[in-house]
């Protein structure tokens, strides 16, 4: 999501610096605000998740898939029970951050039956850093193209 709107930004900077209608620029331009709020507002709900946790030692199980998202996650072992990661297992580390029985420290949140690991911690923290970023840039290219 965050990569299309970083395209977009970049289209409609290049649109705006060839002479494309100002009205049209200023609308897509509230659009890509709106998108970053919601960016932001995912990863700060996500953040308040965080805080709703308790610090508990898991196992890593395996990989499972998830059936509402359909993307591949984490499973992890708290006190008997199954826990699936929050957010979607990162492949390109499979086997270094993964290990079979390998005990961890998480944040469970017990309400949803879901897990914060290590990665779905630094997700969150640079997801909220990025997107206040974002959101402040799309604010001032809007009031720019305003300006204009």
């Amino acid at each position: 999501m965050t990569e299309y709107l970083v395209v977009a930004i970049v289209v409609f900077v290049l649109l705006y610096i060839i002479g494309g209608s100002i009205l049209t620029v200023a609308g897509l331009s509230l659009l890509l605000v709106v998108i970053s709020m919601g960016v932001f507002g995912f990863f700060v709900y996500s953040l308040t998740l965080l805080f709703k946790t308790k610090r508990k030692n898991a196992k890593f199980l395996n990989f499972s898939i998830n059936k509402k998202y359909k993307f591949k996650t984490a499973v992890y072992l708290i006190d008997n029970e199954e826990y699936e990661n929050i957010f979607p297992a990162e492949s390109m580390i499979f086997k270094r951050f993964y290990e079979k029985s390998r005990t961890v420290k998480v944040y469970c949140f017990t309400n949803k039956n879901k897990v914060f690991d290590k990665l779905a911690v630094i997700t969150t923290l640079s997801g909220v850093i990025s997107g206040a970023l974002l959101v402040a840039f799309t604010v001032f290219f809007f009031i720019g193209v305003l300006r204009f």
